[in-house]
């Protein structure tokens, strides 16, 4: 792996990588930084679902119901449709290596925290402050991949960046569910301080980048239209249930969230004139890539709802317990896994 990150990028592809991102990382420490990436990215993707399993005894612990709970995933996933936007002004403005260590700090510091949280709202907190760093590293992890591995093998990297993404989040659940089973759900985030740690140093020492930078525009009103858009989607779909008991908050969440939709859209096209658009959305003019994102969306949306209602129905409807449940759902993980 390492000898094939090492091949030296056509020419060509040079000038279309400091394109994209206009720092420059050396040949030599290609193979280190994807690997510090990557283990980033697993281990943060990890962390999306690993409370499903701990969720009814989280909630006899705090004293809270199953619709709050689910703001523990809910509150991770908005985080993450607001920052994630703002990322490709991010990757432009600053390194590669501060956005790297601002990510794992942020992620260390909220694993930190959820591991000590008395209430409920700390907890909350912790997770949207663990949803930041998250947030940074998935596309930091990707434009990485597409600027530093020469064009003949991105490919095979990028599927391998998918497996990761994929898979993280579906054996969540088995692994919670075997540290809950023997200690609790505290130490869930305990046990992922000191790897994420090792993580952070490994990275901080393999991540060499030159100190380039773009002074790219940040459209305000964008950011703006798409913190309403993708969060009021998102919310809207999380709270849908909330209509059955005359709830009209999801309703007018997810009519704000496609009229801003629209906007956001209109707006990145008219900008993109000028190149200050905050995401370029042409690849969407690609036939196959929009049915590649519908389905991948289609199967996440299935897996994560999966995972968070099955736990709580299966320890408090059928009385089973935490190891159970976790190995139960491993069978689904596996299947995402590589042929």
């Amino acid at each position: 792996m390492k000898d094939v990150l090492e091949e030296k990028v056509p020419p060509g592809e040079v000038e279309a990588a400091r394109a994209l991102e206009p720092e420059r990382v050396s040949p030599k420490r290609v193979a280190a930084v994807i690997a510090a990436l990557v283990l980033s990215a697993l281990i943060m993707i990890l962390n999306e679902t690993v409370l499903t399993v701990a969720l009814p005894n989280l909630m006899a612990d705090l004293g809270i119901q199953a619709t709050t709970a689910q703001w523990l995933t809910t509150g991770f996933m908005l985080t993450m449709a607001v920052v994630i936007p703002t990322t490709g002004f991010m990757l432009q403005r600053f390194t590669t290596k501060s956005l790297f260590v601002t990510a794992m700090l942020l992620f260390i510091v909220g694993t930190a925290l959820a591991t000590i949280a008395p209430i409920f709202a700390v907890l909350l907190i912790a997770r949207i402050v663990q949803a930041g760093g998250t947030a940074i590293i998935l596309p930091l992890l990707m434009t990485t991949t597409l600027t530093s591995v020469p064009v003949q093998h991105r490919g095979t990297m990028m599927g391998l960046n998918s497996v990761v993404i994929s898979v993280a989040p579906a054996i969540g659940p088995t692994l919670s569910g075997a540290v809950i089973d023997s200690l609790n759900w505290r130490w869930v985030f305990g046990l992922m301080i000191p790897v994420a740690f090792i993580v952070f140093l490994f990275g901080v020492f393999a991540i060499k980048t030159g100190k380039e930078t773009r002074k790219a525009p940040l459209d305000v009103l964008s950011v703006v239209l798409s913190a309403f858009a993708f969060g009021g989607i998102v919310y809207a779909l999380s709270s849908i249930a909330d209509l059955l008991e005359g709830a009209w908050a999801p309703l007018v969440a997810l009519v704000v969230g496609v009229i801003s939709l629209v906007l956001f859209v209109n707006r990145q096209r008219a900008r993109r004139r000028t190149e200050s658009d905050l995401l370029d959305l042409r690849p969407f003019k690609v036939h196959n890539f929009r049915i590649s994102v519908v389905i991948v969306m289609i199967a996440m949306a299935t897996m994560l709802g999966t995972v968070m209602v099955m736990p709580i129905f299966m320890q408090n409807g059928m009385g089973l317990s935490t190891l159970t449940i976790g190995l139960a759902l491993l069978p689904g993980g596996l299947i995402q896994g590589p042929p």
